[in-house]
Formats: C-alpha cells, sequence, structure tokens
C-alpha cells in the first residue's frame, strides 16, 4: 500500500551512520526523561497532600508496574516487526503488525480495567497498606486501570511510529501530555482554579485525562499517515498470526525489566539489614545511576530501531557497525559524565540527605557503580540491538542466568565480607560483565541477523 514518504527508512538504512543514530537517539532519550518527569511531578504534587497520600500512590505504582510489563513488551516487539518490514519497504506487512498492536493493547486495557476494578484492595492488604493508604491507593488504582486504554494506546502507537524511523513524533506527544500533566496536576490535586480538592483521585483523572488526550492525537496522526507511516482505520482488524507473532517476541522482552525489578528488591532486602541509613544511600545510589542511564537506554532503543530496519533492507553489515558505533558513541558519553560524577559524589549524594553516614555509603557505592559503566555500555546497547532484532528470548535467558545466577548470590556474599553494602554493587558489575561477554560472543555469531519475519 502507499505510505505517505519514505524519507525516514532511507535516512535510516542508506545515509551516514552517525547522523542516523542522532535521528533516532536524542528524542528517545527525552521521551525517556518525559517519561520519568510525568511520574515526578504527579508525585511531588501527591506529596503536598501528606504521607499517606504519597504512600498509596508508591504502592500503587508497584501494582500497576504488573501491567505495564505488557505494554513494554508489546512496544519492543513492535517496534522489532515495524522496523523489520519497513526496512524490506514491505508496507503492507508492517501496517498488519500496527494493527495487530492495537488489538492487543485493547486486549491489555480491558484486562487492566478487570484486575484493577476487582483485585485493587487484595493486592495493597497483601503490600502491608493500613487502612487509611488502603482506601486512598484503591480509588488511585480503580480509576488509573479503567484509564488504561490511554496508556496502552499512546505506547502502541509511539512504538509503531518509532519502528517506522520517526521518534520525534511521540516525543512531542510526549511534551504535550506531561505540559497538559502540569497543568492539571496542581488543579485536581489541590483544587486550584475551578475544580474542587480531590487529592489522591485527582492525581489519578488527570493522568487518565491527558494519556487519553496523547492517545488520541496520536490515533489521528497513525490514521492520517502525517509524516512517515499511514495505518488505515478500515486496516484495523483481528489478525491471529500476527497477534501471535508479537506475543512470542513481546513476552519475553516483557520478561527482561521485570527480571530487573525483581532483582532491585532483592537488593534491597540484602541492604537492609545494615540499617536505615544504608537502605536510603542505596536508593539514591539507584535513582541517580537510572537518571544517568537514561541516555544509555535512548541509543540503544535507536539502535534497535535501526538494526531491524536494516536487516529488513537485507544489509547486517549495517546493522552491526551501527551497533558497534552506538556502543563508542556510549562508551565516551558515560566517561564524560562518569569522571565527574566520580569526582562529586559525596556532594552529590548530599544534596538529595546529608545525612553523614548516608553520605559516606552513597558516595562510596555510586563511585563503585561508575566503575562499570564501560561494561554497562556494551550490555545496554548490544542487549536492545538484539531486542531489535527480534530475538528477545536470548536477552531474557542472559540476563536471567547473570542476575539470579550471579548478581544476587555474589551480592549476599560479598556483602558480608568488607565490602559491606559496597558489595552489592560490586556483585551488580560481575554480573554485568559476565553479560558483556555473553552478548559480544552471541553478537559475535551473527546469529541474531538470521532471524527471519514473514
Amino acid at each position: 500500500m502507499k505510505q505517505p514518504n519514505s524519507q525516514y527508512r532511507d535516512r535510516l538504512v542508506e545515509g551516514p551512520l552517525f547522523p542516523a543514530i542522532w535521528h533516532m537517539a536524542y528524542p528517545m532519550v527525552v521521551t525517556l526523561g518525559l517519561h520519568s518527569l510525568f511520574n515526578l511531578v504527579d508525585i511531588y504534587f501527591v506529596g503536598k497532600l501528606g504521607p499517606d497520600a504519597v504512600a498509596a500512590v508508591g504502592m500503587s505504582g508497584i501494582v500497576m508496574f504488573v501491567v505495564m510489563i505488557f505494554t513494554i513488551g508489546l512496544a519492543v516487539a513492535t517496534r522489532a516487526l515495524v522496523a523489520r518490514f519497513i526496512g524490506a519497504e514491505d508496507y503492507d506487512k508492517a501496517v498488519e503488525v500496527a494493527s495487530a498492536t492495537l488489538t492487543v493493547a485493547m486486549l491489555i486495557s480491558a484486562f487492566a480495567g478487570v484486575f484493577g476494578t476487582l483485585l485493587a484492595p487484595q493486592i495493597l492488604e497483601l503490600l502491608g497498606a493500613d487502612d487509611s493508604v488502603l482506601v486512598l491507593g484503591v480509588q488511585y488504582i480503580r480509576i488509573m486501570f479503567i484509564g488504561m486504554m490511554g496508556m496502552a494506546f499512546t505506547s502502541a502507537v509511539n512504538s509503531i511510529l518509532q519502528g517506522a524511523g520517526d521518534a520525534k513524533t511521540p516525543m512531542y506527544i510526549l511534551l504535550f501530555s506531561n505540559g497538559l500533566n502540569m497543568v492539571l496536576d496542581p488543579m485536581m490535586i489541590l483544587g486550584l482554579g475551578p475544580f474542587p480538592k480531590l487529592g489522591v483521585t485527582g492525581a489519578a483523572i488527570a493522568t487518565v485525562s491527558t494519556n487519553g488526550m496523547a492517545a488520541i492525537i496520536g490515533m489521528i496522526i497513525l490514521f492520517r499517515g502525517v509524516k512517515s507511516f499511514k495505518v488505515p482505520i478500515k486496516k484495523i482488524r483481528w489478525n491471529s498470526s500476527r497477534v501471535w507473532q508479537i506475543v512470542k517476541i513481546g513476552i519475553p522482552a516483557a520478561i527482561q525489566p521485570a527480571l530487573g525489578n525483581i532483582v532491585n528488591l532483592a537488593m534491597v532486602r540484602i541492604v537492609s539489614g545494615f540499617g536505615t541509613e544504608a537502605i536510603a544511600a542505596l536508593v539514591l545510589t539507584m535513582r541517580i545511576h537510572m537518571f544517568v542511564m537514561l541516555p544509555g537506554f535512548g541509543l540503544g532503543t535507536a539502535s534497535g530501531t535501526i538494526v531491524g530496519q536494516n536487516l529488513g533492507a537485507d544489509n547486517p553489515k549495517r546493522a552491526k557497525r551501527t551497533t558497534w558505533l552506538t556502543c563508542g558513541i556510549l562508551e565516551i558519553l558515560f566517561i564524560i559524565v562518569g569522571v565527574p560524577l566520580y569526582i562529586f559524589a559525596p556532594w552529590l549524594i548530599a544534596q538529595f540527605n546529608d545525612h553523614p553516614e548516608v553520605v559516606v555509603i552513597g558516595a562510596s557505592c555510586l563511585r563503585t557503580v561508575i566503575l562499570g559503566y564501560p561494561i554497562f555500555a556494551f550490555v545496554t546497547v548490544l542487549q536492545r540491538a538484539v531486542n531489535g532484532a527480534g530475538v528477545t528470548h536470548v536477552p531474557a535467558i542472559v540476563l536471567a542466568v547473570a542476575l539470579f545466577g550471579v548478581q544476587i548470590p555474589l551480592a549476599i556474599l560479598l556483602s558480608r565480607t568488607q565490602f559491606g553494602v559496597r558489595g552489592v554493587f560490586l556483585a551488580m558489575i560481575v554480573a554485568f560483565t559476565i553479560q558483556a561477554i555473553i552478548f559480544v560472543w552471541y553478537f559475535l555469531t551473527d546469529r541474531w541477523t538470521r532471524r527471519e519475519f514473514r
């Protein structure tokens, strides 16, 4: 079928590599940053309501992640398949994948609505919520899950456009939704302007409203084919083979972030024996670390899209060159950021918590993490490049082995030595080193380039 134009596809499969990476990477980095900002804005205004409100939203976030991992898996699968077919200039199949993605997003929304409405009280009770937190949390979760359609469809549209090589439009959509959320949050939560003070309920309504608006805008762009890719409404239909294809790629992709979160919880449990100050230091270190890693996630995802399109265009050499070049760019970026972070680690920790023990432990942990950045760069990019090729089961297996077979047992062992809390992060570096070795080996075998999709 006819598509708007092929400028994005041509840039990724034919033009100079560095501009192609930049074209995809910086909007993806901004998009990831906007996702983080969205949550920060919510918790900032909710924080004005007191600790019960913060606890309710925080616990609800844990529950919501259970469903959100499905949208993450859907996004990875969609980007990989759309990129592959766009690269091959088989737009009909790309439209089939986009159509299947939207139908799966609808199923996820329906599941979330039922899950959140019926089981919210029981889940929050299992997490240990007291009566006051339980009441607020149940209200928040039910509204968020009933309105999950907006979040699911926004994620679906964004992944379709990114797979087609258009990373800017999703960035603009999120810029709009963040701006709208910043306006609605204080009005609905605190009762400013014409709105009554709705508290935590207002936070949920504001989030659902902004996600809904973002989804509507994204769908209009997708259906009208404003820029890179068009999915006519009449082409939206159930396609069992495409849905199953997305599920097979998406489930291992969803497992990957789930594994990471399980390990993070395990790290907190291990460190909890060292006291409150140690837990605070761990949390601050991980928050700073994850913020620094955002450009890596964006670069890696951008590389994965370019890999997918070049494999579709039957150009595996360019796909490999893209990946190695992205690794090099991220290595340089981590050095530029890591050196001042290492030097000023105590000062940075103190900006968040100036308790002397938290500063000492946090600075030591942060400096330990920074030593692993050269390894993290390879793992971050190679993992996402392989995912971009649609081979998501391999990274899932590698992560499971490294995290559960190495990182957790080694963290327990090293934390009981003279390393203390720092041993948890040394175990992380060892686990990532093993991942890097396996990913480099697997990447050099070229097996990931031979995966075919029809």
